[in-house]
C-alpha cells in the first residue's frame, strides 16, 4: 500500500463511515490468514494516519474523539494477532538496531501492547493539535 493506492482506498469509503469499520475492512484484506509482516503493519498504521488526516477535514468531527476512536480501533485490530506476531519477531526492538537503544528503555513497558497504543495515540494527538492550531 503506497500513496495513490491508499488514497484510492480511502476514497472508496464515505466521510461519515465509522473509522473502526474502515480499518477493520482494510485489516481483513491486509492481514488475511494471519499474513503479517513489518511492511504490512507499517502500511496499516500509515493508512490509519491518512484516514485521520482525511477525516478531520469534516467540520462535524471532533479531532480528539476521532484520535481516540482510531487508536482504540488499531489496538483492537492488532490484538487479533499482530501483537503476537510482533512479539514473536523480536518486538519493536527488532526494527531498531540494538546499539541505538538505551539500556534503561530496553525493559520498559513501552514495548507492551498498551504502551504501543498510548504511543500511537500521542502521535495522533500531536498531529491533531498541530493541525488544529494551524487553522486557528
Amino acid at each position: 500500500m503506497y500513496g495513490q493506492e491508499i488514497t484510492n482506498m480511502l476514497d472508496m469509503f464515505p466521510l461519515n463511515c465509522p473509522c473502526f469499520e474502515i480499518l477493520y475492512k482494510i485489516s481483513c484484506g491486509l492481514f488475511m490468514g494471519g499474513n503479517f509482516s513489518w511492511g504490512r503493519i507499517f502500511a496499516f498504521i500509515h493508512f490509519a494516519v491518512r484516514l485521520f488526516l482525511r477525516s478531520i477535514k469534516n467540520p462535524l468531527i471532533v479531532p480528539i474523539n476521532l484520535c481516540i476512536e482510531i487508536v482504540y480501533a488499531l489496538g483492537a485490530i492488532f490484538a487479533q494477532g499482530a501483537f503476537t506476531w510482533i512479539a514473536n519477531h523480536g518486538g519493536w526492538r527488532r526494527i531498531v538496531p540494538p546499539d541505538r537503544i538505551v539500556t534503561s528503555v530496553r525493559n520498559s513497558p513501552l514495548c507492551s501492547p498498551l504502551g504501543l497504543i498510548v504511543a500511537a495515540g500521542m502521535i495522533v494527538f500531536v498531529l491533531t493539535f498541530r493541525l488544529w492550531r494551524s487553522k486557528v
